[in-house]
């Protein structure tokens, strides 16, 4: 018998309200076996440690989001164009990220929760 894949948890907690709000209704649509948790980014340090996700979304990136996510997600720091990335301690930067590119992070990093 195959062990049942592990649910991805993602925690969303990117500004303004209204994106994080469409990010995370459409991730929850087009991907509806991730777990999709909505937060207030300045609640993100604290609920991170009982959330415990695999993946952060969100504009402001802490300790506490490195130390304790498998990926991350930085949409455009400080109003700048482009996205930093990190899966699995690999960093990248993406200019103009589209939510395709967003899509693509959530299934790369729900493939590393899932290996064998």
């Amino acid at each position: 018998m195959l062990p049942c894949p592990m649910r991805l948890r993602m925690v969303v907690a990117n500004d303004p309200r209204s994106y994080r709000e469409v990010m995370a209704g459409t991730l929850r649509t087009l991907r509806p076996d991730v777990e999709v948790i909505l937060i207030e980014p300045q609640d993100l340090d604290l609920q991170i440690v009982g959330l415990d996700p695999h993946l952060v979304v969100c504009s402001n990136l802490t300790d506490t989001v490195r130390a304790r996510s498998l990926g991350w997600v930085v949409l455009y720091p400080d109003g700048q164009s482009h996205a930093m990335v990190c899966i699995d301690g690999t960093s990248s930067t993406v200019e103009d990220m589209e939510f395709e590119g967003l899509l693509s992070v959530v299934d790369r990093v729900d493939r590393l929760v899932n290996i064998s």
